[in-house]
């Protein structure tokens, strides 16, 4: 990958006038210490494929599955309110 971007640069750079060449762009790279970041790959979803896959099954009945969540704040006089938020998914 880094010997197509040095090529490229080369090749832009000559094309607007300027005298240089691969091995003076492959200098410098290497001077700097560039390097390419290694691409990233998407997020593997859990299939169940694996041994700690797992099968995410959607709800089809009214309070079959919950969702809960402990909510915490402060009131406007100070002392701490904690709620539990139920929602039926």
């Amino acid at each position: 990958m880094s010997s197509f971007l040095i090529r490229m640069c080369s090749r832009l750079v000559t094309q607007r006038g300027w005298a240089a060449n691969e091995k003076r762009f492959h200098r410098l790279w290497n001077h700097e210490h560039a390097q390419i970041p290694q691409r990233q790959h998407r997020k593997l979803r859990f299939d169940g494929s694996s041994e700690s896959g797992c099968i995410r099954h959607r709800f089809h009945l009214k309070n079959h599955g919950w969702l809960y969540d402990f909510v915490m704040d402060r009131t406007k006089d100070g002392p701490p309110l904690r709620l539990l938020v139920g929602i039926d998914e």
